[in-house]
């Protein structure tokens, strides 16, 4: 993003900030506006009547996230300290090809959606786990967050079981026998996968990156089709002289 850009220093200096578990809804209340995950993790998610929380989805750096108002039952919230941006005030909402970004983001939405209903309503509490794990990485992955199977899951056994339909004491087991089983390595907030395309197979998990690389002795295995890419791949940086105002 170049620095020289009115419209762009007004995007950096019109970021929101949050604390982890705060609730986030669209500004000003009014649903609608789309907004860019510039840091931090957030969780979509339904509170119900007794208190109990069910979780939807997990927004990363670089996503789209279209708010609701408080009134419309569901609600956002930061796992991390996060930062948001009016995505309205990138350069991409100026040119030609913002709606058909927009339109991109909508149809992962969806297809994330049917491979959350998928997971929670047909796979075994060891295929959820693993699937889930697998799509995070993938996700983290295009955004330059994740590499050498490892990436960091700044959340507590408690959201992601929330996510899966499952209980603590559940999940914790859960993970526990993965890393018995030396499918996984946790250590300090760091999730490793061991062996991913083997991970796949065990959780039924669609890869959108990565292919097995194929035997020797057979042609190469076509790469899967990655001609809609993630709409919210690109990562954002400030201009130099915000950033220089903000270090001061």
């Amino acid at each position: 993003m170049p620095s020289h850009s009115d419209t762009d220093e007004m995007f950096w200096r019109r970021t929101r900030r949050f604390s982890p578990g705060a609730s986030i809804y669209a500004e000003g209340g009014r649903s609608g506006g789309v907004e860019v995950v510039l840091s931090g993790w957030l969780a979509e998610a339904v509170i119900l009547r007794d208190g109990r929380r069910y979780v939807f989805s997990f927004e990363l750096p670089g996503d789209l996230v279209r708010l609701s108002s408080p009134s419309e039952g569901r609600m956002f919230f930061a796992l991390t300290n996060t930062t948001l941006g009016d995505a309205d005030l990138l350069p991409a909402s100026r040119s030609a090809g913002w709606a058909t970004r927009l339109a991109d983001a909508a149809s992962r939405d969806e297809e994330q959606l049917m491979n959350h209903l998928v997971r929670v309503g047909r796979l075994t509490a060891a295929e959820r786990v693993l699937n889930l794990l697998l799509e995070l990485y993938d996700r983290l992955e295009r955004v330059g967050l994740a590499k050498n199977d490892s990436f960091r899951m700044p959340i507590t056994q408690q959201v992601f079981g929330e996510a899966l339909g499952l209980s603590l004491v559940h999940i914790n087991r859960t993970l526990q026998k993965l890393r018995r089983d030396n499918l996984i390595t946790l250590r300090r907030g760091v999730v490793t996968l061991h062996d991913r395309y083997k991970l796949a197979g065990i959780a039924c998990y669609e890869p959108w990156r990565f292919e097995a690389p194929a035997p020797a002795a057979r042609a190469p295995a076509v790469r899967p089709n990655e001609a809609r890419s993630w709409a919210s791949g690109t990562v954002v940086r400030p201009p130099a002289s915000v950033a220089s105002h903000s270090a001061a």
